[in-house]
């Protein structure tokens, strides 16, 4: 056990964020969200016994198949599971810049079955906290709250710090509104990072995740707010991805990222910074999926999009084709709007298309291309179809897809398992064992 249970207070903390999937009620209790500093650089609402469902626990233990893989993993979240009397349902999540600054807290339902459930995980009583003997975890029980903290030093100094912080500078009411707009979610919070924060919410069903991001100034606006100059019609790129792609992407818009035109300046290509839009269309489709010989031309097809500024698609044919034989030493044949460059079995071809500049690497074929009433008024598109036993990303045993909407005002994301009669969370672990050992 030595160390094991050193992750219980962190793993309470991101399990939510880490596995995408939590449960909790409609509305934040008053009591968890006054805990919250305006200092905070995370704040997470999760439902342990919704984890606990979607992993398939019966009588306090993981599926076989999950123990088998990982019995370290189970240990820890077996032992987590076993700790009774306080609200499950009802979990916060909280931290702050510095060390042992995040913490879990939840309301105490019965006191005295949560001391004995302590006792019996090997919990000890140490000046006002219980510690565990052999892991850096503590739980301090202080107004009908218990805390989870990722210490066994000093864990009642840490929570009365995090108190403090919380009541002489509280959350901001438009973050407190914020989280109390999230009312349909059964997994939501926020993140905060140089000053922008990333607001969520997310739900699962059965196999399958669905969420929502809102990104958010410091002053509770939105970061990429709509505008006149936002251009949302992307049809002329929606029909170089089809949306059975193993992987398609739609970047339509750079208002997410500003600072792309420079950035191409800065690093030396600022030719290229003049010619295109930035947005572009990829679709790579493997058609041998099973298959290991991943230097097979006939492994995979992909094709890429670039958009030119009005014009000057040869001219970006042009700087592109001189870039790749400055870089590779392969020197490229054909015209002014067509080009080819191979070596040996390999062969890229790129043809100027209305404004656009294409690559096409194998037998590229669009059936099913988005129309435009898919993609209107948004900004970024990323789609995934990918099947179970693609080789290159290890033994995966189900297909899953996943769809990615980024318009002017938020991210929308969906994730999904087929073919198996897992919950999400027990689907997600049962693949990431098998495929992770098999990856490094």
């Amino acid at each position: 056990m030595k160390q094991k249970l050193a992750v219980v207070a962190s793993y309470l903390c991101v399990v939510a964020c880490v596995l995408l999937a939590a449960g909790c009620s409609t509305k934040t209790p008053s009591d968890l969200t006054s805990l919250i500093g305006d200092d905070a650089k995370m704040a997470v609402f999760f439902s342990l016994d919704a984890i606990e469902e979607s992993l398939e626990v019966k009588d306090g233990e993981l599926p076989a198949d999950i123990q088998d893989f990982s019995e370290d993993f189970s240990n820890v979240i077996e032992k987590v599971l076993s700790i009774d009397g306080y609200d499950s349902d009802w979990i916060l999540a909280v931290g702050y810049s510095g060390s042992n600054s995040n913490v879990c807290v939840s309301s105490i339902l019965d006191e005295g079955a949560l001391k004995n459930s302590l006792e019996e995980a090997g919990f000890k009583s140490v000046e006002g906290a219980y510690v565990h003997s052999d892991a850096d975890v503590s739980v301090v029980m202080r107004d009908n709250l218990c805390w989870f903290v990722g210490s066994s030093e000093k864990a009642t100094e840490i929570v009365n710090r995090l108190i403090k912080k919380a009541e002489q500078k509280p959350a901001a009411q438009w973050k407190l509104d914020q989280l109390n707009n999230i009312d349909d979610a059964t997994f939501y919070g926020f993140f905060e990072s140089l000053g922008k924060y990333a607001f969520f919410g997310a739900d699962f069903v059965k196999s399958a995740l669905d969420g929502y991001i809102v990104m958010l100034d410091e002053d509770g606006s939105i970061v990429a707010d709509s505008s006149e100059n936002v251009k949302t019609d992307i049809s002329a790129l929606s029909k170089y991805v089809d949306r059975n792609a193993t992987v398609g992407l739609i970047f339509a818009d750079n208002i997410l990222f500003p600072d792309l035109t420079s950035v191409l300046a800065s690093s030396g290509y600022s030719e290229l910074a003049e010619l295109t839009t930035t947005r572009l269309a990829a679709n790579l489709q493997i058609n041998q999926p099973r298959s290991d010989q991943y230097t097979n031309p006939d492994y995979c097809s992909v094709q890429v999009a670039l958009e030119a500024t009005p014009g000057n698609a040869p001219k970006l044919l042009a700087a592109i084709c001189s870039i790749i034989e400055g870089e590779t030493g392969l020197m490229s044949t054909g015209s002014a709007t067509h080009r080819e460059i191979g070596f040996g079995i390999w062969k890229v071809i790129l043809d100027v298309e209305d404004d656009f500049v294409v690559a096409r690497y194998g037998a590229n074929e669009i059936n099913t291309p988005f129309a435009a009433n898919d993609v209107d008024g948004q900004l970024i598109r990323v789609v995934g179809n990918v099947p179970a036993h693609t080789a290159i990303l290890g033994d995966n045993q189900f297909d899953y897809v996943f769809d990615l909407k980024v318009d002017a005002e938020q991210i929308s994301f969906h994730l999904e398992f087929k073919d198996t009669e897992m919950l999400f969370l027990h689907a997600l672990l049962y693949n990431n064992f098998r495929t992770l050992p098999q990856l490094f």
